[in-house]
C-alpha cells in the first residue's frame, strides 16, 4: 500500500561515444520515495508503515531504433495481488 504515488523521470545527456554506438535516448524512471507498507500473505497482516524506496528505478533506452529497459535491482513479491485485502481493511 502506498499513500501517495509520484513518478520521477530524468533524461540522461548522451555522450559522443554513446551516440556513435547508436544510442538515441536514455532516461531513468522511478517512484519517488515515500511512505508505504507491504501485505505479508503468510501472516495475513500488513507490515508497519515505512518511508523509503518503493521499487527500483528503470533505465529506459532507445538504441538503433529499438526501445528496451534495464532494471536497477529486483524485489521478490511477498504475495499475489489476489491475497491483498482492500485499502479500507484495518488489519
Amino acid at each position: 500500500m502506498i499513500r501517495e504515488l509520484r513518478i520521477q523521470f530524468q533524461t540522461v545527456v548522451l555522450s559522443q561515444e554513446q551516440k556513435l554506438n547508436g544510442y538515441e535516448f536514455m532516461a531513468y524512471s522511478n517512484l519517488e520515495p515515500g511512505p508505504f507498507r507491504w501485505w505479508i500473505a503468510s501472516k495475513q497482516a500488513w507490515q508497519n508503515w515505512q518511508v523509503g524506496e518503493i521499487a527500483p528505478s528503470l533505465l529506459l533506452i532507445k538504441k538503433k531504433g529499438l526501445w528496451s529497459q534495464e532494471p536497477r535491482g529486483e524485489r521478490k513479491a511477498l504475495g499475489s495481488c489476489s491475497e491483498v485485502p482492500p485499502m479500507d481493511d484495518k488489519r
